[in-house]
């Protein structure tokens, strides 16, 4: 039946209450405010506006029906609000319409003509509703209220027939979601899809999906713990290429397919295993739900901050294990060489060329030093490690160097101390030589080794030569002196030396050096007398006695530090001033007498030539004088030339035989008067030289002694590093106790997670005992196979061995 006029009675008097009949197109719109006036205060904008609205239903608010069979019957009232009648009102309904928008079917208005009809003031009147459905849904219509030839307002009809079973789907639905968390948040980026499908061809409205509940479970056993977490998601559709949210209802159309997104945009615990539920709801169905698993982890971001972290510190831990501390224990080396070196330098046996050596060194460990403050990799350290080996092993022999080179300036004579000399120059170049390697190295510690047994041998060689040197000039003297009271002397207080120092000579050198100075400090101090006495006499012949006597002043000048004993002080300091005493003797006797007798070689030549030729008789055994006095001419001068050549032994002996054999000749000659035809006068002598100045016995060293304790000595003296390296070493003991530190509670970390983290009921002597060998050491066995060892220490009853199936560790008491 066809929409039905509304029947209205309105009195035709309505005029008289001052309002205008019929709400038409000039109707005040000034009216508004006193139809709210009359109505108590009613501040609604649309009923103030409308003089006739639905009853219980102001404009704007949707009329709500439901259906139970497919047929709507519903009765609505109109009611006139402005206490003054109104003509021609009419209701217009449109076609029910379903949620697609497609009309479904059409909406009736019953026992009502299509003519308009009049409503008096305040008055109300009855509107029959009724419409038809097919299928359940929800459907809308709209009633629209005119009067006055115009539309006044109208109201939305919402027609819902429940369904049984909502007409949606899930196209593959997600039973399994996997999420992350981010780094430093606990809200996750979780994201569940879902596709919505329409399946029985008919339009749907659906309010956006919903999370309606998530619960953490404790662990993935079926049994585990759960509790539930309140969380917020929201619903996202793509649009255009992005996402958008989706706000209110929906429709899904018929068929229609539409992917949506639910993100979770609130905290959650934590990773883990949660297990949760969607609700897809419809005002005009049950809901639809779709459970589903989720696995929260936090993100690969902070898991790969944690591995990088941990790759750091291992780095570390080896970067100083392998580069930072080898480093810092090469400084420390180096700085111990240096301060080794400084003392060597203080040293009062390191000479003018042992601070060239120290100085060389000392550059060289400096540069070493600067290189190994630089970062450097492994193999380079392997390198500076090598060179300081060589370091150390240079310093080392520099010490020796040091000692050894004493030892032999302390040798005397000077001629002992050439070769070994050379030999140390020879080290201290490769010493001093930047780049010398361990082989050159190895050379110059062997030769600083047999360096000691050179010095011995040659110190013995110098003993067994003076001891030969001393007895032969002692066998001399007795020989030319068998009667003198020196050769007595010699006899008693040298010759046992001489024989002591033959005895000594392998089994203890340094006794054989001591018997033998002693010896030559005898025998020099005899021989001295002897010499000095000499001037005590008449001068010989050849010699005036003022030459003769100043001869023996400065004689005597050379021997008064060794005639005076109280300041004899050194055998080799008496040997000296006597060897200057002979030789400044025979030097000046010998060449006394060889002027002698050249001058009387010349007188001679000189008589036999003006007698031959003057036919003069020649004097008897001219001859025979003139070649005796050239042959003592002859020895007087290689007197001269041996005393010359420092082999004043030999040239004593020399010049005592020639001296002695001049003065016999001269005696004869005398006798025989045959002087006088030469013309011989007594020859004028040089005046003798002044003993030298600046010999000082005390001053100089005594030489073997000296020299074979220093050999004798193992190593000078060495102080202990100073202050300068007490800083790398609290470096190095800080550093490894941090490293130790972090060791112990990197392993307690650990076997915190391996023993009670993942363990509730942890405790009892079992767990203990593991805790404690596991602190051992014995970590590195797998857990399981600490069950068995537990058990043995402990015994069955207190131990119970571990289960295959997760369970409680073993231990339990």
């Amino acid at each position: 039946m066809a929409m039905l006029a509304l029947l209205l009675a309105l009195p035709a008097a309505a005029q008289d209450a001052g309002r205008p009949p019929v709400m038409d197109a000039g109707v005040d719109a000034g009216l508004d405010a006193g139809a709210a006036e009359r109505r108590d205060g009613g501040t609604d904008a649309g009923l103030a506006a409308m003089q006739v609205v639905f009853r219980d239903f102001p404009p704007g608010q949707p009329i709500q029906l439901w259906s139970d069979g497919g047929v709507v019957t519903h009765t609505l009232h109109l009611d006139e609000m402005w206490n003054a009648r109104v003509d021609d009102v009419r209701v217009r309904a449109t076609g029910l319409l379903d949620e697609s928008g497609v009309s479904a079917s059409p909406v009736e208005l019953l026992d009502e003509s299509d003519a308009g009809v009049a409503l008096g003031a305040l008055d109300s009147i009855p509107v029959m509703l009724r419409a038809r459905i097919d299928h359940p849904g929800t459907y809308r219509s709209r009633l629209t209220i005119l009067y006055g030839g115009r539309e006044q307002g109208s109201t939305e009809v919402v027609i819902t027939w429940p369904r049984s079973v909502l007409n949606v789907g899930l196209v593959d639905a997600v039973t399994r979601v996997r999420g992350t968390t981010p780094p430093w948040s606990s809200e996750p980026s979780v994201r569940i899809p879902l596709t919505l499908r329409e399946t029985a061809g008919l339009p749907v409205t659906l309010s956006p999906p919903v999370l309606s509940s998530l619960t953490v479970q404790e662990d993935a056993a079926d049994t585990a713990t759960a509790y539930d977490v309140p969380v917020k998601a929201r619903a996202l559709v793509e649009v255009d290429g992005g996402t958008a949210a989706l706000e209110g209802p929906f429709v899904l159309g018929r068929g229609q397919v539409l992917p949506v997104q639910l993100d979770i945009d609130s905290e959650l615990p934590g990773a883990g295993l949660y297990k949760g539920t969607v609700s897809i709801v419809s005002p005009g169905g049950p809901p639809l739900d779709a459970t589903f698993t989720l696995y929260l982890r936090e993100s690969w971001g902070m898991a790969f901050l944690l591995i990088l972290l941990g790759v750091l510190v291992s780095y570390g831990i080896r970067t100083y294990q392998t580069v930072e501390r080898p480093r810092l224990l090469i400084e420390h080396r180096a700085q111990t060489q240096l301060q080794s070196l400084n003392d060597l330098a203080a040293h009062p046996d390191c000479d003018v060329e042992g601070q060239d050596l120290v100085k060389s060194l000392r550059a060289e460990v400096d540069s070493l030093l600067r290189e190994a403050s630089q970062k450097w990799a492994p193999g380079n350290l392997d390198t500076l490690g090598q060179k300081l080996s060589v370091l150390e092993r240079k310093v080392t022999a520099a010490w020796n160097w040091v000692r050894l080179r004493k030892a032999v300036l302390a040798m005397s004579p000077v001629q002992l101390q050439k070769t070994l000399l050379d030999k140390l120059a020879e080290v201290k170049a490769t010493l001093s030589t930047t780049g010398t390697s361990a082989s050159d190295m190895d050379g110059v510690e062997a030769r600083l080794r047999a360096l000691p047994a050179e010095i011995q041998a040659a110190v013995r060689q110098h003993l067994v030569t003076g001891l030969q040197g001393l007895r032969e000039r002692v066998a001399a003297f007795t020989r030319a002196s068998p009667t003198s009271s020196t050769a007595f002397e010699l006899a008693r207080l040298v010759v046992p030396s001489l024989d002591l120092v033959e005895r000594n000579l392998d089994r203890d050198p340094g006794a054989a050096a001591q018997a033998l100075d002693k010896a030559r400090g005898g025998y020099t101090s005899l021989v001295a007398d002897d010499l000095g006495r000499r001037f005590d006499g008449a001068p010989p012949a050849f010699m005036s006695q003022d030459e003769w006597t100043a001869l023996g002043k400065s004689v005597n000048g050379f021997l008064a530090p060794v005639r005076e004993r109280s300041v004899l002080v050194d055998t080799e300091a008496a040997v000296l001033a006597y060897e200057q005493a002979l030789k400044h003797y025979v030097l000046t006797a010998a060449q006394a007498l060889s002027k002698t007798t050249g001058e009387l070689v010349a007188k001679a030549e000189e008589s036999l030539k003006k007698a031959k030729e003057a036919g003069q008789p020649v004097p008897p055994d001219a001859e025979k004088t003139k070649t005796d006095m050239t042959k003592f001419r002859d020895a007087a001068d290689a007197a001269v030339r041996l005393a010359t050549e420092g082999k004043l032994a030999d040239a004593q002996v020399a010049y005592e035989e020639v001296r002695a054999r001049y003065e016999d000749r001269v005696k004869d000659l005398t006798k025989a008067g045959q002087l006088s035809w030469m013309g011989a006068e007594a020859p004028a002598v040089p005046a003798p030289g002044a003993p030298p100045a600046g010999v000082s016995l005390g001053a100089l060293p005594d030489a073997l002694s000296q020299s074979l304790r220093l050999v004798m000595t193992p190593v000078l003296e060495r102080r202990a590093p100073a202050e300068v390296m007490a800083w790398i070493g609290k470096r190095l003991l800080v550093a490894d106790f941090l490293i130790m530190l972090i060791t112990l509670l990197v392993a307690s970390v650990v076997g915190l997670n391996l023993l009670w983290v993942n363990d509730p009921l942890w405790g009892g002597w079992g767990d203990w005992l593991v805790a404690l060998l596991w602190g051992f050491g014995l970590h590195q066995i797998a857990h399981p196979g600490l069950a068995p060892l537990i058990q043995r220490i402990l015994g069955p009853a207190q131990a119970t061995p571990q289960p295959a199936t997760p369970a409680p560790p073993a231990g339990r008491s």
